[in-house]
Formats: structure tokens, sequence, C-alpha cells
């Protein structure tokens, strides 16, 4: 799309995955909260926010948001 992964590219890609966990982590919490299917959303939100924790705890996160701040060019 953009013909080059820059840093700050590649910064934005790491932390909108983590986000994107987080988002459905925090799903899954109100789902088995609500939902009336028989459906183990407390192990999908464990996962789901696991992965967040593990994205979050990379030694380059750090790195992403000072590199997700600068301009992508």
């Amino acid at each position: 799309y953009f013909g080059e992964v820059t840093p700050s590219r590649w910064a934005r890609l790491q932390l909108m995955k983590m986000m994107s966990e987080f988002r459905e982590g925090m799903w899954a919490v109100v789902q088995q909260a609500i939902s009336t299917l028989d459906t183990d959303f407390v192990s999908y939100a464990d996962e789901r926010l696991g992965n967040c924790e593990r994205l979050a705890a990379r030694p380059q996160f750090e790195q992403w948001l000072v590199d997700a701040a600068a301009p992508a060019l």
C-alpha cells in the first residue's frame, strides 16, 4: 500500500494489533455477562487479553510508542 515499511508504520501496526486484542477481550468480558450462547467467553477473553499483555510486555513496546508518534511519511 505504501511502498515500504517505515519504523512509524511498523510501530502503528504493532500497537493496532495490541488494541485489537484488547477490544476483542473486552467484548468477550461483556458477552460472558450478557450472552445466552453456550460459549466459553471467559477463556476467549483470557486468551485475547493475554495476547494484548504479551504485546505490551515486549521490549520494543516503548520504542513503538515513540516511533508511532513520528510522521508516517
